[in-house]
């Protein structure tokens, strides 16, 4: 699997603006402090949400080093590897073309 950094560069790009809030506005006031954690709490749901689309496969998706097509995340249990097949570990990352699991 080749790993894709762009989802780190865009989880960094999510979050900037909540820090530049954080770090310029005095918390002088009570609204102040509402308007950070707000914005902070906004981020992090943000942030949530990128992280499991890129899990699922939908966004930014991880690519397959067979076929480069994308590839999802499994639940532990979901897919194991067929008898007589090299991999011995269970299998967490599955192609959604050619079915190769990582």
């Amino acid at each position: 699997m080749r790993p894709d950094r762009r989802i780190l560069f865009l989880l960094f790009a999510l979050a900037l603006p909540g820090l530049w809030l954080a770090v310029t506005t005095p918390l002088d006031s009570g609204r102040s402090v509402m308007l950070v954690l707000g914005v902070v709490l906004s981020g992090l749901v943000m942030m949530g949400f990128a992280w499991r689309a890129h899990r699922s496969g939908a966004l930014l998706a991880n690519r397959c080093a067979t076929c480069g097509h994308a590839m999802c995340y499994t639940r532990p249990g979901e897919v194991k590897p067929p008898a007589g097949s090299s991999v011995t570990k269970e299998c967490f990352w599955r192609c959604r073309r050619c079915g190769r699991l990582v």
